[in-house]
């Protein structure tokens, strides 16, 4: 909350710094939570942006391809477009335990936070938010760290293939977000993770 107050105070004097203050809330709150847990000093939010331009041709498609997947499905709400998505995968979902994060406003944070604890306590940990900060990687985290380039690109081949599959049965393509979450699910359950900590999408049943 200090941190938020800090720069929420210097966004008053001058808003056009934004992107300058956001930078500055990452880092102090990578400090206190360095301070937290007793480790050294992190490299820091400006580190993974000077990363992002570095990423591999195949993983910048990858990232291009499911941006380009539609953001709304063309029928009712439900989950008849993700369960079917997820036969064609093997159903990965299946080999999970998952702490299901709903509500109107604070999720993203609540499940940082509730992965951080989870993590430090010795439980392999998956984390998968909406949206992400700096890097698209930010979505698809365990214990802290984001997935590979080279595993985004490849598994992203393999929910592609699933989808083009769907399509010539004559189903209903998946959305973006649908996608994103069979990725992580796939990453996840070959990680092998304990917990995973995810947020609800539009909607859910228990």
């Amino acid at each position: 909350f200090y941190c938020c107050g800090r720069v929420v105070a210097l966004l008053l004097g001058n808003p056009s710094d934004f992107d300058e203050y956001l930078h500055i809330l990452a880092d102090e709150i990578c400090q206190l939570a360095d301070r937290a847990l007793g480790r050294s000093a992190s490299v820091g939010v400006s580190r993974e942006f000077a990363r992002f331009s570095d990423l591999n041709d195949a993983n910048k498609q990858a990232i291009e391809a499911l941006h380009a997947l539609p953001r709304m499905g063309q029928g009712k709400p439900g989950l008849a477009r993700m369960q079917n998505l997820m036969d064609h995968l093997g159903n990965p979902e299946k080999e999970l335990q998952c702490i299901h994060i709903a509500g109107t406003n604070g999720k993203g944070s609540l499940a940082a936070m509730t992965s951080s604890i989870l993590t430090a306590a010795g439980y392999k940990t998956g984390l998968t938010i909406s949206p992400y900060v700096v890097d698209f990687r930010e979505r698809f985290q365990i214990d802290g760290e984001m997935i590979p380039p080279r595993t985004l690109a490849n598994l992203t081949e393999k929910v592609l293939d699933a989808i083009d599959a769907i399509e010539a049965e004559g189903g209903e393509k998946p959305v973006e977000f649908e996608a994103v979450t069979a990725l992580a699910f796939l990453w996840f359950a070959r990680e092998k993770c304990d917990l995973v900590v995810l947020e609800t999408g539009l909607g859910g049943r228990c």
